[in-house]
């Protein structure tokens, strides 16, 4: 007799077909969201080649355009020891003077953008510290994925990547905003900036929820392939965000449509259908039948899989009682704790026993 798992009704239903990719491609799609709002910044915040804006020239530009140009260019611009042009300080004078002032105007080239986040706000050399600043807050923002995971085991996997792009679009939509206008003190710009980068990558956890997600729409020999949908659209998207920025050379046009783009995700995510298996285990038996059964349906297979629920359900209630069921529930209470970190202690174990599964850890570390 095979033992009742969730595994055991897609061996009934089908494992994969026709309804289940479907679902794959429509999940794939949040993606968009961790390539969009990482390596949007890889554009958006792009530093070109720059040095100082020579004082006596009002409208310099980073190309020398004349011999006149060129003159002035030496005569301000102070040499290091390697004979390269220091790109943030000045000569005091063009005397030959050894006497350095640091620069508070800049020119960019524009060879490859038009402006990005860098040009506009001077994000050099005293100010390049706020670059690193953003991409720090976007990496404590990502951190978030372990809030998310308990999150959605708590409340669902549906119901909590609906809210994580909803919010995503709303920061998104901020974001551009901000860079848009000119309401805003620079500095003021520069600190809501920070805040928004942090509260966008939080919304970018969103990812770990798609792959939960479409692991449990499937059976496990599919699992994989599952898995590898989501995978391949964030290298596709990723492939369109750098086409997209190839001819949008402006970060405020950039920025833009990457708002436009995550706020149509939430408007069609509603019907992506709960995981069954959440819905089981929250003793939520019709609707897991309904989005069981149009799997079913799908594949073209019988739908004898009722008693399989039902069976799961008291399954998964008596994963919380102990072997004694006449120990009282203030005892329950009083070891509950030990209980857990036991159970933690033996996953630890189990998980170092597969060479495998420490070995396909230690590739995503190091790929990460």
């Amino acid at each position: 007799m095979k033992s009742l798992r969730h595994e055991n009704i897609y061996e009934d239903i089908g494992e994969i077909g026709p309804y289940q990719i479907f679902l794959f491609a429509l999940v794939g799609t949040l993606a968009a969201v961790p390539a969009l709002t990482g390596y949007g910044f890889v554009f958006i915040g792009a530093t070109p080649d720059y040095r100082c804006k020579i004082p006596i020239l009002q409208h310099d530009t980073f190309s020398i355009q004349n011999q006149s140009h060129y003159e002035s260019f030496v005569k301000y611009m102070p040499r290091t020891r390697d004979r390269i042009f220091n790109k943030c300080n000045l000569k005091v004078n063009s005397s030959g003077s050894e006497e350095y002032a640091a620069c508070t105007e800049w020119v960019y080239s524009t060879e490859q953008y038009d402006s990005t986040l860098v040009t506009e706000w001077n994000l050099v050399c005293s100010n390049y510290h706020y670059k690193g600043l953003y991409l720090n807050m976007h990496f404590i923002g990502t951190c978030g994925v372990v809030l998310s995971g308990i999150l959605s085991d708590r409340f669902g996997r549906k119901k909590i990547a609906y809210i994580l792009l909803s919010l995503n679009a709303i920061f998104a939509v901020l974001s551009a905003i901000l860079l848009n206008t000119n309401s805003f003190d620079l500095d003021i710009k520069r600190s809501l900036f920070a805040i928004l980068k942090l509260l966008y990558a939080f919304t970018s956890n969103v990812y770990s929820i798609a792959i939960t997600l479409v692991i449990e729409l499937t059976g496990p020999n599919r699992r994989i392939l599952a898995s590898n949908f989501v995978a391949i659209s964030f290298v596709l998207i990723s492939i369109v965000l750098a086409s997209v920025a190839y001819f949008l050379r402006n970060f405020q046009m950039l920025s833009v449509f990457i708002a436009c783009v995550t706020c149509l995700i939430p408007t069609y995510f509603w019907i992506v259908p709960e995981s069954p298996r959440w819905l089981i285990l929250q003793k939520r038996k019709t609707e897991a039948l309904r989005i069981l059964s149009k799997i079913s349906k799908s594949n073209k297979k019988p739908m004898n899989f009722v008693e399989e629920i039902e069976s799961l359900q008291n399954s998964a209630i008596s994963l919380y009682r102990t072997t004694d069921e006449k120990v009282n529930l203030k005892k329950k209470k009083k070891f509950s704790n030990f209980y857990l970190k036991l159970e933690f202690l033996e996953l630890i174990k189990f998980f170092l026993k597969k060479r495998l599964y420490v070995f396909r850890t230690f590739i995503l570390v190091v790929n990460w």
